[in-house]
Formats: C-alpha cells, sequence, structure tokens
C-alpha cells in the first residue's frame, strides 16, 4: 500500500469499516482482508483487527499520539524492535509469543502457528456476546465496555490445543 494513503488513516477505524472493509479507509480495508480467512470468532476477530490497526497505523505514522493508543501489552517488545521477522508476528496479542516468534520464527511453520492461533484464541467472557452498539445517527460503533476488555491482556487466553502443539510458545502465558 500507499505509505502516504496509510498515514492519513484516522487515529481509531470506524467500527463498519474494520467488518466489512471496502472504505476509502485503506488500512482499514486491509486489516479486515487480512482477517478474513481467519477462523476466529466474530468478536475476537473485531479485536484483533481493531488492536492490528492501531499497531499499524503507528508504524505508518510513529508519533507518542500513535503509540500512546495501543494498550500497553501490544506495543512492541525490545526483541520486535531489534530482530528482523515477518511482519504478521507483531500483531500476535501477548508480548512474550511475539519475542520467542521474532527471535526464533525461522524454525516454526508460520501458517500452521498462526492458522491454530485462530481457532483457539478467545476473549474471556464474551461468547458471542454484543460488541458493536449503534449511536443516535445510526453509525455502527465498537460498545465501550468490549472495547475496555478486549484492550486488557488478561481478557486474552488461548484453548488446550495450541498449549498442547507449541508449549514454548505459551511460557509465561496464564
Amino acid at each position: 500500500s500507499n505509505p502516504d494513503k496509510l498515514s492519513s488513516a484516522p487515529e481509531t477505524p470506524k467500527a463498519v469499516d474494520l467488518l466489512f472493509g471496502g472504505s476509502s479507509n485503506l488500512l482499514a480495508n486491509a486489516v479486515s482482508e487480512e482477517a478474513g480467512p481467519y477462523a476466529l470468532l466474530p468478536p475476537e476477530k473485531f479485536a484483533i483487527s481493531w488492536l492490528s490497526y492501531l499497531f499499524l497505523r503507528w508504524l505508518a505514522t510513529p508519533s507518542p499520539t500513535s503509540f500512546s493508543l495501543m494498550p500497553e501489552f501490544y506495543r512492541p517488545t525490545a526483541s520486535q524492535l531489534l530482530v528482523e521477522h515477518p511482519i504478521c508476528i507483531d500483531l500476535i496479542l501477548w508480548p512474550s509469543m511475539r519475542s520467542r516468534l521474532a527471535t526464533n520464527w525461522k524454525d516454526y511453520d508460520l501458517e500452521a502457528v498462526f492458522g491454530l492461533l485462530g481457532c483457539t484464541c478467545r476473549l474471556r467472557g464474551v461468547f458471542n456476546g454484543k460488541f458493536i452498539t449503534r449511536e443516535a445517527d445510526g453509525e455502527p460503533q465498537v460498545d465501550q465496555s468490549f472495547l475496555r476488555l478486549f484492550t486488557r491482556k488478561s481478557a486474552w487466553g488461548l484453548l488446550e490445543k495450541f498449549w498442547v502443539e507449541y508449549p514454548e510458545l505459551v511460557q509465561d502465558l496464564d
């Protein structure tokens, strides 16, 4: 994508742009398209898309403001900043897993890792819960309680299958 067009993306995305793509926000379109094939539940897909958007927006337009919009747990680790690695690793929710994969990514089939992550990643306590609301003008908005939830690292978990398949990647996770 054209970096100038990405840098003009709004600081935070519109919910409808992440849900459906096809808007004038090229960054939201790219995030929506990339999230499409993963077998995530709708709330998880939306939340991960939102966080990915914030990270990629910061990457395209680094500033104190764009950095501060990212939840602390989603900010880059030293390994991410110092070791060359595929950008998809930067979008993993858990800092310790990002660091391990950034350092050792050549030891893994990343397609398999991300495929299993998509199937086993869960937000605690929101199975089929409300994550989009409509304001007075009818524009879909992220539900504020849902936003507060998914911007906390403690709200995220992985099903047992991932722990069994990649025990070294889940060290330090709860």
